[in-house]
């Protein structure tokens, strides 16, 4: 799934959004998040949650904590600090 191209629209966030909503799409093996799903609850565990920390590294350069996934209260937060660390990284 590496390099993950997409285009934004509207209704789907920012690009970034757009980006980790399929990485959590093909990691949930489901077929859509609404911005307040939570990773849990939507079926993630530690396997899966490994593989979406994996992804957003390769496919966005960002370095996020397991743990940052596993509390993250819902999609919108996790986007949230993944957009965060992005910028931090690039300072």
């Amino acid at each position: 799934m590496s390099n993950i191209s997409s285009n934004p629209s509207p209704d789907h966030g920012t690009e970034i959004e757009q980006l980790i909503r399929k990485i959590w799409l093909y990691s949930l093996e489901i077929d859509d998040v609404k911005s307040e799903d939570n990773f849990i609850k939507l079926g993630g565990d530690s396997l899966r949650a490994m593989q979406v920390i994996t992804l957003v590294r390769e496919d966005l350069g960002a370095e996020v904590p397991l743990a940052r996934l596993l509390d993250a209260c819902n999609f919108r937060e996790f986007c949230s600090y993944v957009e965060q660390a992005l910028h931090e990284q690039a300072e």
